[in-house]
């Protein structure tokens, strides 16, 4: 998060979360989620929160578990097909 650093990475940064935006807004709609653009925002929010705990304090910070419950919470929210 040092200013320098992000002016540097932001056109790469950039171009990066948009081709991942994409690809899980890809994936939402083939999952059938009614507003795929807005669960892909909402992931990539949760994920990178979790990246960033884990980066702040990778020896007591329990990504397993944060990383399953993720993906549970996904599962549940999985329209019916």
């Amino acid at each position: 998060m040092q200013p320098a650093v992000l002016r540097v990475m932001a056109p790469w940064f950039e171009e990066w979360t948009v081709a991942v935006l994409e690809r899980l807004e890809a994936l939402f709609e083939e999952a059938g989620f009614p507003d795929p653009g807005a669960e892909a925002g909402l992931f990539f929010a949760a994920l990178d929160g979790v990246c960033r705990h884990f980066a702040l304090d990778p020896e007591h910070y329990p990504l397993e578990e944060r990383t399953r419950a993720l993906a549970a919470l996904w599962e549940s929210r999985m329209p019916a097909r």
